[in-house]
């Protein structure tokens, strides 16, 4: 069995999402697709992709929900949803916590704290954590409106001046 380092492996997962992507888009690009609809359909794979919110699925039906509304190409949605998968997780605590901050909840978040008040009050906790995750929700709200933008014109940007792949 070959050992390979955390970098490496994160090295090897965003090439293979890039190689992915890059052949997908040059495929949509050859098929007439405008650049405005597939720097919308990656930007809302991005920002559903980090809805804070860690239900199996959840962001699935927010990225079809979004596509099919604005008539996006949903696998290349879907593709960048699932390749921000990693980023869902990291950013779920941050989210938590801005929205804790946001709204002044006095809680710890920490996994022991949680665990504890599980075995103490176990409803008490749960709503407690569905109050914590409906202001990690609106955090990502704010989040999502800003940091959408910005995306969406970036990746305007680079598709515009993306050259595709001949075949």
């Amino acid at each position: 069995m070959v050992k390979r380092s955390l970098p490496t492996i994160i090295k090897n997962y965003f090439k293979k999402i890039f190689t992915g992507l890059k052949s997908k888009i040059s495929e949509l690009i050859n098929a007439g697709l405008s650049p405005q609809k597939l720097a919308l359909a990656i930007t809302a794979g991005i920002v559903f992709g980090s809805f804070p919110l860690l239900i199996p699925g959840i962001t699935t039906i927010l990225c079809m929900t979004f596509g099919v509304l604005l008539k996006l190409n949903l696998g290349l949605t879907q593709m960048v949803n699932l390749a921000c998968t990693p980023f869902q997780v990291l950013l779920y605590l941050p989210f938590l916590q801005t929205g804790k901050w946001m709204f002044r909840l006095s809680t710890d978040i920490t996994l022991t704290n949680l665990i504890s008040q599980f075995k103490e009050n176990f409803w008490g906790t749960f709503k407690l954590l569905g109050m914590l995750n409906l202001a990690g929700i609106v955090a990502w709200v704010v989040f999502a409106l800003i940091i959408g933008i910005v995306i969406y014109n970036i990746i305007l940007l680079l598709i515009r001046n993306f050259k595709p792949i001949e075949g």
